[in-house]
């Protein structure tokens, strides 16, 4: 079902862009926020992003940010270390379809955590 709904706004956006029916800047954006519900309760000190969407507190155990915007697109999530740099911290792409709303889970522990991209 999720296949067929992101295969159809798939084919809207390119007959959009083809038609000049609406401009870039027109495009829905997509939403997105972090959930941090890793088991050993492990903190995300300096803030986290994908894409656009920046969040730059501090993200605790069973913590939600809101919703941030971003330009739709393949994403890894990216780490602020204390010096500010960012850092990739994900395996692999996640793919943010224009107009969702999205929930980064990130689980696991600091020795071995992952990420779930779940359509809210």
């Amino acid at each position: 079902m999720h296949a067929m709904r992101v295969a159809f706004i798939s084919v809207l956006f390119s007959l959009a862009l083809i038609l000049g029916g609406c401009k870039k800047e027109e495009l829905p954006v997509a939403e997105v926020r972090f959930r941090n519900i890793m088991t050993d309760h492990y903190e995300f000190p300096y803030g986290l992003r994908i894409g656009d969407a920046v969040y730059a507190g501090s993200l605790g155990y069973q913590q939600t940010t809101q919703y941030i915007e971003t330009e739709p697109g393949l994403y890894s999530i990216f780490a602020r270390r204390v010096d500010g740099e960012w850092i990739e911290i994900s395996e692999g792409k996640l793919d943010l379809m224009p107009g969702f709303r999205y929930t980064v889970l990130i689980f696991g522990t600091v020795e071995k955590f992952a990420f779930q991209l779940t359509e809210d």
